[in-house]
């Protein structure tokens, strides 16, 4: 009885970040896609569609390159391959029962496995704000803004592998910096962890390599380093063993990463300040991280350094290839594992700026709005077509920002002239690459899952009464998660503070 107690108790001193996982399990069901545009993603799932069906790792040819055997294998990321193989399996068996369009199921429940990746994130900063001393209401406005304010919100509904990079390195951040110190434990916990982030993306190493460096210069048992050492080299030895039963070599991932130093000026001024990617473009809010830096030097000196390390470090290595802008992306997307750790120091550091966090949140929402209703790929798509995109970084004219409102407008009037059932009758195949934006069918969709229910004879405006029932939800979910915060702030037991 006694541990049933605490267990309950445990779930009442935490109920707000319940609420917090709730309200934005809501919302993201409420605007949760249905397909898969980008050849990242695709590839993929391409990868757990076939350990589920074939129990192989080879792709079609349109999502491969050729490796072992003049078999083809996707270009992409161990990690996010097998962690869908869950989602794919339940999304196989769900199209089977209900004599559902397989691809756009799979699809469909592979983005809610991502949107819950992003769910998670939003509730470890809120854990990670509290162990660095936050109330516990700016740590849920922190948690908020990160996922609404942010590119956050994007690219919950696509399917890349930066969203599932950002949990493992947040909470790699958080288990480093937790208030009641580290044992051996948790040096093997920041071991998984590390290997994990390998896994997720090459750039995923640094994560251990940072929190190594943290560890030997601030902690007394140097030797916990050793953990996330190990770690990484773990995941790397593993991320070699998955090129070589691809590709026949361990160092050959199917492409050239073109590593180099003097893209440095170009990919950090283009991350951080063009119109076209720059993170204070696209997510307003880390404005505030420059406030929670300088304060957390003062106050949060190890947790500021760690997280300021990590952050240098993706801003680095991702400046230092030559396409540092993603390629078809929105804002700097290489940037985002790099984000939460930063919306925890804000947690702490912007308690005297909350109407700056909120309206800058709000800006951030503002900007990224219009991805909920049109692919922001089409408008990428548009430049390539008019031939336009070379200006695009730094021409605010020609920036997605700006040029994703008349696209998300075009998405709409295309998507009203529409069949969804010929759509469906073609899904699975390779559009024309062409064919002009207006004319592909990816294009022609608003890409929420209630615009395809005519498929089935229900009204679609039904639907989007349902999408907007669900909002509406998460919306009064949150603000009583936001109402509990406060409250329990205002109780007089404490919780454990960093110093």
């Amino acid at each position: 009885m006694g541990a049933i107690r605490a267990v309950f108790a445990s779930i009442r001193q935490q109920r707000d970040l319940l609420y917090l996982v709730l309200g934005l399990s809501l919302f993201f069901l409420g605007v949760l896609p249905f397909l898969v545009y980008e050849v990242d993603g695709q590839g993929m799932l391409a990868v757990a569609d076939s350990v589920v069906r074939s129990h192989s790792i080879m792709v079609p040819e349109r999502l491969g390159v050729p490796g072992r055997d003049g078999a083809y294998y996707a270009q992409w990321y161990p990690l996010l391959s097998f962690a869908l193989i869950p989602a794919v399996a339940l999304g196989a068996l769900a199209s089977a029962l209900f004599h559902l369009p397989a691809h756009y199921v799979e699809c469909t429940f592979a983005l809610a496995f991502n949107a819950a990746v992003s769910t998670g994130t939003a509730g470890v900063i809120f854990h990670l704000s509290r162990s660095l001393g936050s109330s516990r209401l700016m740590a849920f406005t922190s948690a908020v803004s990160y996922t609404f304010g942010t590119i956050a919100i994007v690219y919950a509904r696509s399917l890349f592998a930066e969203p599932l990079l950002a949990l493992i390195t947040v909470s790699t951040i958080a288990v480093a910096l937790n208030p009641k110190g580290l044992s051996w434990r948790s040096a093997a916990l920041l071991g998984v962890l590390a290997a994990l982030a390998a896994l997720a993306k090459p750039s995923g190493a640094l994560v251990g390599v940072s929190v190594a460096v943290y560890l030997a210069l601030t902690n007394r048992e140097r030797l916990l380093a050793a953990g996330p050492v190990l770690g990484t080299i773990v995941g790397l030895i593993l991320y070699g063993f998955y090129n070589y039963a691809r590709f026949s070599s361990f160092s050959d991932p199917g492409y050239a990463p073109g590593v180099s130093l003097l893209n440095l000026p170009a990919g950090v001024s283009g991350l951080l300040l063009s119109p076209g990617r720059g993170l204070l473009w696209y997510s307003p809010v880390t404005v505030l991280a420059i406030l929670a830096l300088r304060g957390g030097a003062l106050e949060l000196r190890r947790g500021a350094a760690l997280v300021g390390l990590v952050f240098l470090g993706y801003l680095v290595i991702s400046a230092s290839v030559p396409y540092w802008d993603g390629g078809l992306a929105w804002g700097p997307r290489y940037l985002l594992p790099a984000l939460p750790g930063l919306f925890a120091l804000i947690a702490v550091a912007a308690t005297r700026h909350t109407r700056i966090l909120v309206t800058l949140t709000l800006l951030g929402a503002v900007v990224n709005f219009p991805t909920l209703i049109s692919l922001y790929q089409r408008y990428e798509y548009e430049e390539y077509w008019s031939g336009g995109r070379a200006d695009q970084h730094w021409l605010i004219a020609r920036a997605p920002i700006v040029g994703v409102w008349g696209s998300m407008a075009r998405t709409l009037v295309d998507a009203n002239k529409t069949d969804v059932r010929e759509i469906v009758r073609n899904s699975g195949t390779p559009n024309d690459p062409f064919l002009p934006p207006s004319e592909v069918r990816s294009f022609r969709l608003v890409p929420i899952w209630w615009w395809m229910l005519p498929l089935f004879g229900i009204p679609r405006w039904l639907g989007l009464v349902a999408g907007l029932g669900l909002v509406t939800l998460s919306a009064v979910v949150l603000a009583r998660a936001m109402l509990l915060a406060k409250s329990m702030d205002a109780e007089p037991a404490g919780s454990p503070v960093y110093t």
